[in-house]
């Protein structure tokens, strides 16, 4: 699940309208229905990452969890979250990395000649680089977890 947010005045209780885009019609549904039981206000849409069905400019936050290893283009995917965001906006990501230690590292690769067959799901993909490629810049990156998540926090520039 992806989710975009837009801050603006007058929205809501709380000037936050948030949009989440998922590719599962299965997954959109657990989304709704756990947005319903926290009584949160959220446009859920089916919709690929690497085409979002938004303008330019439209967002203040993007949040992407866990889904840069299962698209089937993570760069085309980034350049999409470059696009639709704001100037000086801020983009959020966490998932899994191929990590640091090279023991890990090997148990990553054996997982992923499983994970890919089965869902599509890279274990050792690095977004970082392509991140960084897409023109955001990266005020701050975490590795957690014997270095198998990565955590990144970056803005698009306001002087592009």
């Amino acid at each position: 699940m992806g989710m975009l947010a837009s801050v603006r005045p007058g929205l809501g209780g709380r000037g936050i309208q948030l949009t989440g885009i998922d590719f599962s019609p299965a997954m959109l549904a657990l989304a709704r229905d756990r947005a319903a039981e926290l009584g949160i206000d959220v446009t859920l849409l089916e919709a690929d990452a690497q085409h979002l069905p938004f303008a330019d400019n439209r967002f203040d936050t993007v949040v992407c969890t866990l889904a840069l290893s299962s698209i089937p283009d993570p760069a085309a995917a980034i350049n999409e979250m470059y696009r639709v965001l704001r100037l000086g906006g801020q983009l959020l990501v966490v998932g899994h990395v191929a990590s640091l230690y090279r023991v890990v590292r090997a148990g990553q690769r054996r997982l992923e000649r499983l994970s890919i067959r089965l869902a599509g799901d890279h274990q050792t993909r690095q977004p970082y680089a392509e991140i960084v490629a897409a023109g955001f810049t990266v005020d701050r990156r975490e590795r957690l977890r014997a270095g198998v998540i990565e955590r990144v926090r970056a803005v698009k520039p306001t002087d592009r």
